[in-house]
């Protein structure tokens, strides 16, 4: 089962082998998950059944500016797809190519 102290801990583990800072606490981490909805497309999202699996609306929390740690207000919780499709990108691009795909 997914915890605010594990999803911190994982967390954790990725800035410090990337360098980076990592300030949050459980608490905030519980704050971010608790709307359980993606801060970019607005859908609603689920932990997946059965334990850790790879299931593309999953919460996933997401650095809004990628040159920074994952420090309070530098961090939002979105959809699983979108954090992997963002990759590196600027939140910007992202959103512009979103909006690209939705005037097509």
């Amino acid at each position: 089962m997914y915890t605010p102290k594990s999803i911190l801990a994982r967390l954790r583990g990725h800035s410090a082998a990337r360098g980076r800072e990592c300030t949050l606490t459980a608490d905030q981490v519980a704050g971010l998950l608790a709307p359980m909805r993606c801060a970019v497309t607005g859908a609603a999202l689920h932990w997946p059944a059965g334990g850790p699996t790879y299931d593309l609306l999953a919460p996933s929390l997401d650095r809004i500016d990628n040159r920074e740690g994952y420090v309070p207000g530098n961090v939002h919780c979105v959809a699983l797809w979108v954090n992997l499709a963002r990759n590196g990108a600027a939140l910007e691009d992202f959103l512009a190519v979103l909006q690209t795909f939705k005037d097509s």
